[in-house]
């Protein structure tokens, strides 16, 4: 099989898949915790700053298109700043993996196997991506690239048909209660 590489939407699609399969499972709950009365505005800022994220690696992706992140990371940051990024890349996505395996392992075990030690679904996850991993990366690309829109769609109608069942009321303050504006 021909080894090609991916294209920016390719990687686009993995990196917004990513991130929504541990948004969507994990981080409402946390956020909702901290925030309170603001996660509706802490949610917002947080989608920007990951969409923000985003849109910057496909824009690098297309500026330095024969190039690796790797590659062009090291060549705008410098050697050394560009291998201390790349670290804590691989750090952030070591943790997002650890993340998603757990929440897997807990949606598996809460809602199919009750009984089953969590463990277990966990290293199947695991075991089905390192299958996956063996072949072309373009495989894992085209796989993202065709289930984004099953997992974007129903997201999308299920918020917008969850915007009518609202009461208002328990939305506001919109920025929490203890705002402050002073020392701006």
């Amino acid at each position: 099989m021909e080894n090609r590489e991916i294209t920016v939407l390719q990687l686009t699609v993995i990196l917004v898949s990513t991130n929504i399969g541990v948004g969507m499972l994990a981080f409402p709950r946390f956020v909702a915790l901290e925030a309170e009365t603001a996660s509706i505005s802490a949610t917002l800022f947080g989608s920007m700053i990951a969409l923000i994220g985003v849109m910057s690696i496909a824009y690098l992706g297309k500026v330095y298109d024969n190039k690796t992140f790797v590659g062009y990371s090291r060549q705008i940051l410098g050697k050394k700043l560009g291998a201390f990024f790349i670290m804590i890349m691989i750090l952030f996505f070591i943790i997002l993996t650890g993340l998603e395996l757990r929440q897997f392992g807990e949606v598996i075990i809460g809602s199919l196997l009750p009984k089953t030690p969590i463990y277990v679904p966990m290293m199947m996850i695991a075991f089905i991506c390192m299958l996956a991993s063996f072949h072309s990366m373009n495989v894992f690309a085209y796989v993202h690239l065709f289930y984004i829109a099953f997992t974007v769609a129903p997201i999308t109608f299920i918020l917008l048909a969850a915007t009518r069942e609202i009461d208002w009321i328990y939305v506001q303050p919109i920025l929490g209660n203890e705002t402050s504006w002073g020392g701006l």
